[in-house]
């Protein structure tokens, strides 16, 4: 080697820092430091004195001779990232096809290894070896899939990274138009392909639902010239996205709150929609997926995980609804939807909804607030007139909720008109979901999203509230004789124009209770309605130390208004006419359980969360539950 080379090596361990010869021992790190001075030959190069040694960590490189010889490549554009769990009979599959895709762009490939037992380590430890771009990553156990991504994310090279699945038959030129769109769109942050199957969604290709993988390359070319795009508003599956890795980095990759797997994608695409970017679906673009491989073959308990995740994810995304905004406000000359916001002595839940409008995703919107208390709220709309356009009406005492509605609609020119009570809430894709689906449904006067519904306690002064439970609201496909015995369709989640309302004379003020309902049975009579089934707001079920503070408590109102409804608009069949029978059954048992609940010898606060409970239906609300206020 010589003496000079010797000092060489030595200043380079000397200036790149101590850690090196204490992480690998000084004999190792001298080895090291003549590397980094050799001229290497066939396809490696010199690697000059300012490399670091941190830098060679890593790479792919190969001892000989008591050296080490780095093979240095050319930096790949995309990383392909794949979690594997076992599945010895497909992922080989996955990984023969993506190699033969023949594609225009570099790549490297991770697989992150999820403690296989299965045989399939010693196939991937080959592929290591076989190809320069494979970088195989052993976790000592099951990460989970967020935390799988995460890690092999961690060691990506690329400008982009794709996470995929383990079951997928990648086609030619399949990720050409992802990396194409990724480069000349600087809004969108995450891109999909079409593929045979995802669960649900417009990721699916329905010509091919029924293709067999050994099809997919034929399919992928006979796709491969459509043109365009399909913007999508709130969620794509990852089972094979390309996302941009600064944008990864930036929102800290997928949350490893969802365990084993399931909503983390619902939660990256959340927090990409809440700092301004876009979701996009590439049409000429092909991936055949298997689908729900690991879970199957894992013998994982998918309902159980689907309901724990669910839960999680909904809280969070509450969270987000409750948040300061992160963009700045948008304000046109002009707005396409109206948003009538109803309030009574609540200041503290119209804080909370009116933070959940300032947080949607889409911006082109004024919110005309109805006020018929007789609490001051204007410092809370003077805080909120920065984040939003406000038209506040005060109303008090005001002749109703119909009234409050009409008076609403008699202040707006917007095309559209969507609402809000104070105590509820709207998730942040809410809007956005019910304009992009009524632009686009020809002929469509109203449409809808589906709901959760929420199990509150409030304080006697309405400054706190505590959630204890959250499920699915009623979630069904519209059908006229479905409305004409029940309302499944709560006021916060449909959108309608406003003419049309108009024409069908508003809401009627005579009614105390079910002034929606009425309503949604002029407007939707032999109209088009769409359901959008997404979750994407929040129908609150208060309940707070006193019964009769209770949203549910007045059964038997209810039940007055009810007949009502009814009587205006007969049974059409056999079929309603008996479901109203069962329905009028159901609310005189209502009434007689809240009477004997009242005579509890239990706190007024136990009362109440028991009617709030029992009368919302809430299922997990299941073992006895004993609440108190006291610290």
């Amino acid at each position: 080697m010589g003496f000079g080379r010797f000092l060489s090596a030595i200043r380079f361990i000397l200036r790149k820092g101590f850690f090196v010869v204490k992480r690998d021992g000084f004999k190792m790190g001298l080895k090291r430091g003549f590397v980094v001075l050799k001229e290497i030959k066939h396809n490696r190069k010199f690697i000059s004195s300012n490399t670091t040694l941190f830098d060679i960590r890593g790479m792919q490189y190969q001892k000989k001779g008591g050296g080490i010889y780095l093979k240095l490549l050319p930096e790949p554009l995309v990383s392909i990232v794949i979690p594997v769990l076992n599945g010895v009979d497909y992922v080989k599959d996955c990984i023969e096809s993506l190699y033969a895709s023949q594609v225009r762009f570099t790549y490297e490939v991770i697989v992150v290894d999820q403690h296989s037992t299965d045989g399939i380590l010693n196939i991937l430890r080959n592929y290591s070896k076989k190809h320069d771009n494979f970088l195989l990553i052993e976790n000592k156990k099951n990460l989970g899939f967020a935390e799988g991504l995460n890690r092999g994310v961690s060691r990506a090279k690329g400008k982009f990274v794709v996470l995929a699945n383990s079951d997928l038959v990648f086609t030619p030129g399949w990720l050409d138009p992802l990396v194409d769109l990724a480069m000349s769109d600087a809004q969108v942050a995450v891109i999909s392909p079409m593929t045979n199957y995802v669960g649900e969604g417009p990721q699916v290709d329905c010509e091919a639902i029924n293709l067999m993988p050994k099809e997919a390359a034929k399919y992928a070319q006979k796709i491969s010239n459509r043109k365009g795009e399909i913007q999508v508003v709130d969620r794509l599956v990852f089972f094979c996205v390309l996302i941009k890795k600064n944008i990864y980095d930036l929102l800290g990759g997928l949350s490893g709150i969802y365990s084993i797997g399931n909503y983390e994608d619902d939660d990256f695409c959340l927090r990409a929609r809440l700092i301004g970017f876009t979701l996009k679906i590439v049409k000429s673009s092909f991936v055949f997926h298997l689908g729900s491989k690991t879970f199957k073959r894992q013998k994982i308990d998918y309902v159980n995980i689907m309901t724990r995740n669910e839960k999680i994810f909904f809280q969070r995304t509450v969270d987000f609804s409750l948040s300061s905004r992160l963009l700045p406000v948008f304000r046109g000359s002009t707005k396409d939807v109206t948003v009538i916001l109803r309030t009574k002595n609540r200041p503290y839940f119209l804080s909370q909804s009116l933070n959940s409008l300032a947080v949607q995703t889409f911006k082109n919107f004024d919110v005309v607030i109805i006020d018929q208390g007789d609490v001051d709220i204007r410092p809370i709309i003077g805080e909120r007139m920065k984040d939003l356009q406000i038209n506040y009406i005060n109303d008090y005492p005001g002749n109703g909720r119909g009234a409050a509605l009409n008076l609403g609609l008699n202040q707006t020119t917007s095309q559209w008109v969507t609402y809000l009570d104070d105590d509820d809430l709207i998730y942040p894709t809410h809007l956005e979901n019910l304009v992009t689906t009524i632009s686009a449904q020809m002929n469509a006067s109203l449409v809808y999203t589906d709901v959760n519904k929420s199990l509150c306690w409030a304080d006697e002064k309405n400054q706190n509230v505590v959630t204890l439970a959250r499920e699915r609201f009623i979630q069904k496909d519209f059908q006229y004789e479905e409305l004409l015995f029940d309302n499944f369709i709560p006021i916060l989640s449909f959108m309608h124009y406003r003419d049309e309302a108009i024409l069908v004379g508003g809401y009627d003020e005579s009614l105390d209770i079910f002034e929606d309902w009425d309503f949604l049975l002029r407007l939707t009579k032999d109209r088009k309605v769409v359901r959008i089934p997404r979750i994407t707001c929040e129908y609150r079920i208060r309940f707070a130390d006193r019964p009769n503070d209770t949203t549910l408590f007045d059964r038997e109102k209810a039940w007055k208004f009810r007949k009502i409804i009814y009587q205006r608009y007969p049974a059409t069949n056999d079929r309603v006419h008996n479901l109203r029978e069962v329905t009028e059954d159901i609310v005189k048992l209502q009434i007689e359980e809240v009477k004997n609940i009242t005579k509890m010898n239990v706190s007024d606060l136990e009362k109440s969360f028991r009617i709030a409970a029992k009368l919302g239906a809430f299922r997990s609300i299941g073992e006895t539950i004993y609440l108190s206020t006291q610290g």
